[in-house]
């Protein structure tokens, strides 16, 4: 009977530290990751219109993005650059005196998913190069 109580009191403890690990740990990524490219492939913002001749392009640098205007059917009209600081799971940026932060939802070698604190929209970029 003593037998039985002590493996049931290290099967409940067993039990009860694999039900406290942590899953929601969010990953960490490297800045170089992110380096480079990207073509917009689609979001979740209200008005996104996908565009086959002039998509948006986001380029990420060492130390800016280059971020693209979407204009009038979803095209690139332009862009602006932005500095950021990078925490491993999302660029912060600021402008205007507003701080906005790309939380990193997901990420490859040939695409990411990122999502603004701003509109609380989800974008997913294509590597171009």
């Amino acid at each position: 009977m003593k037998n039985s109580k002590s493996i049931a009191a290290v099967l409940f403890a067993f039990i009860l530290f694999a039900s406290c690990s942590n899953d929601d740990e969010v990953t960490s990524y490297e800045k170089t990751d992110f380096v480079g490219t990207w073509e917009l492939s689609n979001s979740t913002s209200a008005d996104y219109e996908a565009c086959s001749t002039n998509p948006p392009i986001l380029e990420v640098g060492d130390a800016a993005i280059v971020f693209p205007v979407i204009g009038n059917g979803g095209c690139d009209s332009g862009d602006f650059e932005l500095t950021y600081e990078f925490n491993g799971k999302a660029f912060n940026v600021s402008f205007f005196g507003q701080s906005v932060s790309y939380t990193i939802i997901s990420a490859s070698e040939t695409e990411f998913t990122w999502e603004d604190n701003f509109e609380g929209a989800q974008e997913t970029w294509v590597r171009v190069n």
